[in-house]
């Protein structure tokens, strides 16, 4: 299971409870932290979970204003501008490494400051 966190406190909440659910299940997960750059201390305390609960943080995106206009043109960042630098970061986290994560591959548990 991929889950997809943003530095607040509602989100961090709600990753405890899912964090709760999914592993009565034992269902692997990972963790992407997204707009990491708008709250360093949430972010670190989200870090500091995703450490506490053995989930491998896969990588943190910044926040970009490209993704706002792209939504309000109703597409994917992808789409809107497949060249720029935060459409590569967003792909960085590709099937390549979330499918290595499901197959068991061991990624080392450092906390990346961002995908470059």
């Amino acid at each position: 299971m991929l889950l997809v966190l943003e530095p607040s406190k509602s989100s961090l909440h709600d990753a405890i409870r899912v964090v709760e659910l999914v592993n009565q299940f034992k269902i692997p997960m990972c963790a992407i932290i997204n707009k990491y750059d708008i709250h360093l201390d949430m972010t670190r305390s989200i870090e500091m979970l995703l450490d506490e609960k053995s989930i491998t943080l896969l990588g943190k995106i910044p926040f970009e204003k490209l993704v706002v206009q792209a939504m309000a043109e109703g597409m994917s960042v992808s789409e809107y501008d497949p060249e720029s630098e935060i459409s590569m970061m967003i792909h960085r986290v590709d099937a390549f490494k979330f499918g290595g994560f499901l197959a068991g591959t061991d990624y080392p548990r450092q906390q990346p400051s961002a995908y470059s």
